[in-house]
């Protein structure tokens, strides 16, 4: 008996299972491990409920994903990207540094050479040494043919018009003229010369020709020729007459001159040029020639004075002319009046 109550307990709680079971629907997503008739999971479960979403909490949502940047205006430019880095530029050579032209050198001075001894004789042979020795110098000999001395500025007529082609003592060219000093200045300045030359040399001459022989001497005369033609001059004479002309004394004063003075020279315009005269004595082995002075020209010799008789071992000195200071062993500088220069030649 008391086991057909147990019997009908336990087919009453599979009646209430079932339909429990029946009013669950059945739970697909639960299984059990449960026997028949054993309380399901479901209703026994002490797990938290699962939270189910409410109107008043949506379910959360992802976050947007990023937008991109929206395209700039023309109020704010969109921005460049930076200028790639320019590559350096590759170095130049330096310029060529243009050479500086270098001038062409000054023409050559030009110096015709002349005297009244004649184309042979020693004192123009040292002359044209010793000026052919300076550079930047040409130099053109035309000279008598013969000795001239004494003849001043006298010229010939009919003026010569040829010249005979000759040497010096040392073998330099030269033409010679048959007629005076000034003829041959004449000559040279007519048919040799396209230009004037720049400077007249005559000398040297055997004999001193200072004081008032200056009016009467070739030498001198031919330089006067020369600068009344506008051409600078030069005149050279060497003490002699009684002793024998020392020419090697003289000329290296000629030569100092000339350095000193040729850019005067050169620098000369004008209708009448200068004439410079050097008188230098010869010592004859008795002293030597004790310097230069530049002095004027004596008007007159003085009575009772050796006029060729030079003393190199004077002692003597402020002298007032030209012979004085010759007489007494100086060689002398002067310069020749315009007066003379421009006197009428004689003929």
């Amino acid at each position: 008996m008391n086991l057909s109550k147990r019997v009908i307990q336990f087919l009453a709680l599979a009646v209430v299972a079932a339909l429990l079971s029946a009013a669950c629907g059945n739970d697909d997503d639960g299984s059990g491990d449960g026997s028949v008739g054993q309380p399901t999971q479901a209703a026994e479960s002490t797990e938290a409920p699962r939270e189910t979403a409410t109107p008043e909490a949506p379910a959360a949502t992802e976050a947007p994903a990023p937008t991109e940047a929206p395209e700039p205006t023309p109020e704010a430019p969109a921005a460049t990207e930076a200028p790639a880095p320019t590559e350096a530029p590759e170095p130049t050579a330096a310029p060529t540094p243009t050479p500086t032209p270098t001038p062409p050198p000054p023409p050559p001075v030009q110096i015709l050479v002349t005297n009244d001894d004649g184309i042979d004789s020693d004192g123009i042979n040292l002359v044209v040494e010793a000026l052919i020795s300076i550079d930047n110098v040409e130099v053109t000999v035309v000279a008598p043919a013969t000795n001239q001395s004494g003849t001043s500025n006298r010229v010939s007529d009919p003026a010569p018009t040829t010249a005979t082609e000759t040497a010096t003592a040392s073998g330099y060219p030269a033409l010679a003229v048959e007629g005076t000093p000034a003829d041959s200045v004449n000559y040279a300045l007519d048919f040799v010369f396209a230009e004037p030359p720049d400077l007249v040399v005559s000398g040297s001459n055997d004999g001193q020709n200072f004081g008032p022989f200056s009016e009467i001497s070739g030498t001198v005369g031919a330089a006067r020729t020369a600068a009344r033609r506008g051409v600078p001059a030069f005149a050279i004479s060497q003490g002699g007459v009684t002793v024998d002309a020392e020419h090697e004394s003289g000329i290296p004063f000629m030569v100092e001159w000339l350095n000193e003075n040729l850019d005067d020279v050169l620098a000369f315009e004008g209708d009448v040029a200068p004439v410079w005269s050097l008188n230098t004595p010869s010592c004859g082995g008795v002293g030597e020639v004790r310097g230069l002075i530049h002095t004027i020209i004596a008007a007159e010799f003085e009575r009772g004075v050796d006029m060729f008789a030079a003393d190199c071992s004077s002692t003597l000195e402020d002298f007032d002319n030209d012979v004085a200071a010759f007489l007494n062993g100086y060689a002398t500088m002067t310069s020749i009046p315009e007066e003379l220069i421009l006197e009428p030649p004689r003929s």
